[in-house]
């Protein structure tokens, strides 16, 4: 199990349209929404497997384990939600766990879930993303209103709650200036730590150390660019921050076990 990065704006929210329905357990500090509009996929956490099938929608809770399995391709949305979204809420909602994750087959959620979908695949305007904003604020009102919040976090998830808690602050600011010339000392002190306290922080609450954190997210939003823009590969790899291309392309494949040419001919 490991910990996953997810690559926000600064606008602390991402919809993403979900096909391959298959990922090995990992946890983040992000809420996470999965929908499934046709066929079907499992969700396994800690404690119990639930089939998701059309109309189906489940919230998956800030550094809660999971993993998604398919045998078949799906047509689907992954709704992703991080503290720059909610602000002030997110901790409180956060820290709510669902005895039952999953709401099935609801008429709103299927109804703002088409809403959410045709406004993503919208060109951006600041209109456009304001409805869609208000569109996501509405589903999670619905979610937080159907679903039953228990105080049965489990030790584990307490554990990692309270350690991504001490970093956040370091997560929102790679989230706001990975494309920026950012250093481990910044995100120290940003945090209120001291580099070495900061460090060893850091690495119990993702398992990776800053720098590497740092490189991971630069490349995944590199993998965004690579289908969505037709910028050249040299062009992104700054725009993601990195100074020198051969760096980019080296960690790129470490990473994807594929060079970013290659990743743009098979997913674009």
């Amino acid at each position: 199990m490991f910990f996953q990065p997810i690559v926000l704006d600064k606008s602390g929210f991402q919809v993403k349209t979900l096909r391959d329905a298959k990922f090995p357990m990992h946890w983040h500090s992000d809420i996470e929404i999965l929908y499934c509009r046709e066929g079907v996929f499992y969700v396994e956490n800690e404690e119990n497997k639930y089939k998701i099938e059309g109309g189906d929608i489940m919230l998956i809770s800030s550094c809660e384990p999971h993993c998604l399995s398919s045998s078949a391709p799906v047509n689907g949305n992954i709704i992703s939600l991080g503290f720059l979204f909610f602000g002030d809420e997110f901790n409180e909602i956060r820290n709510m766990h669902f005895d039952d994750p999953v709401l099935k087959n609801n008429k709103d959620v299927i109804r703002e879930m088409s809403k959410i979908n045709t406004l993503a695949a919208k060109k951006k305007t600041l209109a456009s993303h304001m409805e869609l904003r208000g569109r996501i604020y509405h589903l999670v009102s619905i979610l937080l209103e159907s679903l039953s919040a228990t105080e049965n976090v489990t030790k584990r998830q307490q554990e990692r709650l309270f350690a991504v808690s001490k970093i956040q602050k370091a997560l929102d600011f790679v989230a706001m200036h990975y494309s920026e010339n950012i250093t481990v000392e910044q995100a120290a002190a940003i945090s209120g730590y001291e580099k070495s306290s900061f460090c060893r922080s850091f690495k119990n609450a993702t398992n990776a150390t800053f720098h590497n954190y740092l490189n991971a997210y630069r490349v995944k939003k590199a993998r965004i660019l690579l289908t969505e823009s037709d910028d050249s590969i040299s062009v992104i790899s700054y725009r993601v921050g990195f100074t020198q291309h051969k760096n980019f392309c080296r960690l790129f494949k470490e990473i994807n076990g594929i060079s970013p040419s290659d990743y743009r001919k098979k997913y674009r």
